[in-house]
């Protein structure tokens, strides 16, 4: 294998992106378009690949959750809630963190977890403000909590929706056999991430000394977003009524809110967080040089090589997958390993339901581990950083990866009691 072997040259790009971004030498967007015209400018990747790679789906359905989410935060929407939220909890800051997480984890369990967790930030951090506390263990607690929850129903993340179609799952199977792990290990972080940050207020009140009607900037973008808002919610829980994507969805309601606005929509696009937007896209491209070049692929079959032994291929999925989706997008990650399995179980006739299950919450349960690890990681972070409270990629790796081991650890004892038993 030569020094200028495609995969050797993919791998080596993949890596140098990952490890500029991880001391921040350089902005995270500009490593990434960087890596990506690399790829592009010796030949590994060319324009049509570019187009394949790139999920336009999830940039259409970011985008258009973005214009709305900077309308609802231009007109004071998010401090509205968040005081609402506050006065419901007496003000206290420990009660507020444990609601928040647990929210994070019920949404992105029944609505894409990326709107989930554009959502919250905007909350926690207006509502951060208020309470003179810092946003950021808040956040980090939503993130994880996103991630896992995320991965309990057939809709809350997109690697579960590709299973399902593949496998011929329903929506009760992801129910019955991940809901409850992932209850058991959505409870256990939270308390756990309680208690390394207890969250405590600095200010002693039990009301909010801002009444909520007093922070509302502009009552008709008020009254007009929330209700926009309300309506893609609604539309994305009928989606498969209506049969429409809910990145189409995202961006008829913006796109009919642009036209509600007007004259307000300069400073919208201005909250809308194009930074990630570009990251994201460029980052696809990266990972696509990686899945173009068959490294991936190679990795997975050398995993299922072990088929005949059950036990051992669905521990070997769980872990490789879920630390694998600490570097690699989980989408493709979970694209070949599918096609895998289906071999194995065609080859040896065995029941595959372990490794299924495995693969979804390696995936799923490796979001945690990086800031790049999934999109609701991205997107969070951006956002953070748009607000001026920055998580750096050693902050979040260091606490990300300890929560994935543990939750990983929980699934390997659920999985080898599923298979056993």
């Amino acid at each position: 294998m030569g020094l200028f072997e495609p995969r050797l040259i993919a791998l080596g790009v993949f890596l140098g992106v990952l490890v500029v971004i991880a001391l921040e030498r350089m902005d995270r967007a500009v490593a990434a378009m960087l890596g990506a015209a690399i790829l592009w400018g010796v030949g590994i990747i060319d324009a049509d690949d570019i187009f394949h790679f790139i999920d336009l789906n999830v940039l259409a359905l970011l985008f258009g959750m973005m214009v709305i989410l900077a309308c609802l935060r231009e007109a004071g929407f998010f401090r509205w809630l968040g005081i609402k939220l506050a006065n419901m909890c007496g003000c206290d800051p420990a009660r507020l963190f444990i609601l928040l997480s647990l929210t994070s984890a019920l949404l992105s369990a029944f609505l894409t977890n990326v709107v989930a967790i554009l959502f919250l930030v905007h909350i926690t951090v207006e509502l951060a403000d208020v309470l003179e506390v810092s946003p950021v263990p808040f956040v980090m607690g939503e993130i994880f909590a996103s991630n896992l929850g995320g991965t309990a129903t057939m809709v809350g993340d997109p690697m579960n929706m590709m299973i399902a179609s593949a496998f011929g799952l329903k929506f009760i199977d992801f129910i019955v056999n991940l809901a409850p792990i992932v209850t058991v290990c959505v409870l256990l972080v939270v308390l756990i991430w309680y208690e390394v940050v207890k969250p405590t207020r600095k200010r002693e009140f039990l009301v909010m000394p801002v009444k909520a009607r007093e922070v509302v900037k502009d009552r008709y973008l008020f009254v007009v977003s929330t209700g926009m808002f309300v309506t893609t919610i609604v539309l994305f829980a009928l989606q498969d009524v209506l049969n429409l994507a809910p990145s189409t969805i995202a961006l008829i309601s913006s796109v009919i809110l642009v036209g509600a606005v007007g004259r307000k929509m300069p400073n919208v696009f201005r909250n809308v967080d194009w930074e990630t937007l570009i990251f994201l896209a460029a980052i696809f491209v990266v990972v696509g040089g990686l899945e173009k070049t068959g490294l991936i692929k190679e990795i997975a079959k050398t995993i299922t090589c072990y088929g005949r032994n059950e036990l051992l291929v669905s521990f070997m999925i769980l872990w490789i997958s879920a630390l694998g989706s600490t570097v690699i997008d989980n989408i493709p990650l979970t694209a070949t390993f599918i096609p895998m399995i289906k071999d194995v179980s065609m080859m040896t006739g065995m029941d595959v339901s372990g490794m299924i299950w495995a693969l979804a919450l390696g995936t799923g349960f490796g979001g945690n581990g990086t800031p790049i690890a999934s999109s609701v990681n991205i997107v969070a972070l951006g956002a953070m950083r748009e607000y001026g409270h920055p998580i750096t990629f050693k902050e979040f790796t260091k606490k990300g990866m300890a929560i994935l081991a543990l939750t990983t650890a929980i699934a390997n004892l659920f999985i080898y009691l599923t298979i056993i038993l």
